[in-house]
């Protein structure tokens, strides 16, 4: 067994290659989604004026290991996330379903089922209908306009419709040409 390495591999996580510092910022980033980068990096032990924590706070972010770990951090965070969002659907649904089948709507149930929804963000964002009326009312002078419009549209195809059904110049040579053939 010479030269063959039987220590066990100790599993490493993303956290282990970042000093406390970064840890901590990570951690408390993850935490306190609320704060602003610039107070994650104050409670992480960074020290300075705002304007300095901010830039900490930035180049810390860029860092591939840092970001690797807030994603690691994470993660028991997201599936608690989907596990609320899960659990909150089920009631809206239930709530939903009791309230079709008895045919009474209780106001407080539509309520908290319209928030639980709100908090994990089912609802898409809102949106602006702008209604246009499919047949509006024109004004006089309008109907006027396009009246005269139409009148002048219909006298050019009409000249258009004349120029094709009479022959051209150079066809009516032809064609007297021919009948002059004919009758010598």
């Amino acid at each position: 067994m010479h030269g063959v390495n039987t220590a066990v591999a100790e599993k490493t996580t993303p956290l282990d290659e970042l000093n406390a510092r970064q840890r901590n910022f990570c951690e408390i980033t993850v935490g306190n989604p609320d704060l602003s980068q610039t107070e994650c990096a104050r409670r992480a032990g960074y020290k300075g004026a705002d304007a300095s924590l901010a830039v900490t706070a930035t180049r810390l972010l860029r860092s591939a290991k840092v970001r690797l770990a807030i994603e690691y951090l994470s993660r028991p965070y997201r599936r608690k996330l989907r596990s609320l969002r899960e659990k909150t659907l089920a009631v809206v649904e239930m709530r939903l379903d009791k309230a079709l089948e008895s045919e009474s709507v209780d106001a407080v149930d539509l309520k908290a089922a319209e928030l639980g929804c709100k908090i994990h963000g089912l609802f898409a964002p809102e949106q602006h209908v702008v209604k246009v009326d499919p047949h509006p009312v024109l004004p006089d002078s309008h109907i006027e306009e396009l009246a005269e419009r139409a009148r002048q549209v219909k006298h050019v195809q009409a000249r258009v419709l004349d120029d094709e059904e009479r022959p051209s110049a150079s066809q009516e040579s032809a064609t007297g040409e021919e009948g002059g053939d004919g009758a010598s």
